[in-house]
């Protein structure tokens, strides 16, 4: 992943965090993680302020966290707590009033933490903003994503003509054909799958 996607995915953030009247946006879902920091891991959060972006995670990832993502991002590591680290390094992010978060992807306790630990910042549930910067792709991704599809052979996803399925792949779609045939009254014996 090139730094550069991930430096202007970071910056149509901002422009969402500043339509929204948020200073920050708490980032809990991982695949949303991997798509504004390129951190792969399977523990971590991320705070995306208008200026800066920190990546908290546990000890087990510490070398991949810096490779992944110390181009982009800040990278914090503790070894007993990411959320105590989190509170910790979102005090020296500077002053944050209104912080938002991915209320879709919340878990109870995690949202007793916020309420908790994080009395110092205004919460607010932030809707799905990494979500729909994830729908909207430029020209550049979408060429990216047609040379990878390209590159797999699988012309996007579909067979190319020709294409032989295995026997019982075959079997599985005649039955669905036959019944979807039987369900509009024009199924036969004999007359073949459609």
């Amino acid at each position: 992943m090139s730094a550069d996607r991930r430096h202007a995915r970071q910056e149509a953030l901002v422009g969402l965090l500043e339509a929204e009247g948020l200073d920050a946006l708490l980032v809990t879902t991982l695949a949303n993680i991997r798509y504004l920091t390129g951190f792969s891991g399977s523990a971590g959060l991320a705070v995306l302020t208008r200026a800066d972006a920190l990546l908290v995670t546990d000890f087990r990832y510490d070398e991949q966290a810096r490779a992944e993502a110390g181009a982009v991002a800040r990278v914090e590591v503790e070894r007993t707590s990411v959320w105590e680290r989190l509170f910790k390094a979102l005090a020296t992010l500077g002053p944050l009033e209104r912080v938002g978060y991915e209320a879709h992807a919340l878990t109870v306790k995690d949202a007793e933490r916020l309420s908790q630990a994080g009395r110092a910042w205004a919460w607010s549930p932030a809707g799905e903003l990494v979500e729909r910067l994830r729908q909207r792709k430029d020209a550049s991704e979408i060429a990216a994503i047609r040379a990878a599809a390209t590159l797999a052979g699988d012309g996007g996803g579909w067979a190319a003509p020709g294409t032989r399925f295995p026997r019982s792949s075959r079997r599985a779609r005649g039955r669905r054909c036959r019944t979807r045939r039987r369900a509009r009254g024009e199924w036969r014996r004999g007359s073949g799958c459609c």
